[in-house]
C-alpha cells in the first residue's frame, strides 16, 4: 500500500483523508486497507484535510499522544 506518511521506527501510519473518503466504496476499502496495515504490526492514525488545515496544533498534539505510547520496534 501507499500511504501519505510512515514512521517505520514506531511503525506509525498517518492517513490525510479527503472528501472522496466519505464515499461508501472507499470507507470499505479503507477500512479493509486498515485492518491490514494494522495486522502487519503498525498504528493508523487518520485526520480529515480540514483538520489539518483549520486546527494543526490539534493534528500535531494527536500525532505526538498517540507516537509516545508506542513502543519503539
Amino acid at each position: 500500500y501507499i500511504v501519505d506518511f510512515c514512521c517505520e521506527e514506531i511503525k506509525m501510519i498517518i492517513e490525510i483523508d479527503g472528501s472522496i473518503h466519505d464515499l461508501e466504496e472507499n470507507k470499505e476499502y479503507d477500512k479493509y486497507r486498515q485492518e491490514e496495515l494494522e495486522s502487519a504490526g503498525y498504528t493508523v492514525i487518520r485526520f480529515k484535510n480540514d483538520e489539518v488545515l483549520k486546527n494543526i496544533s490539534f493534528v500535531i498534539k494527536k500525532i505526538c499522544e498517540i507516537g509516545t505510547n508506542i513502543p519503539s520496534r
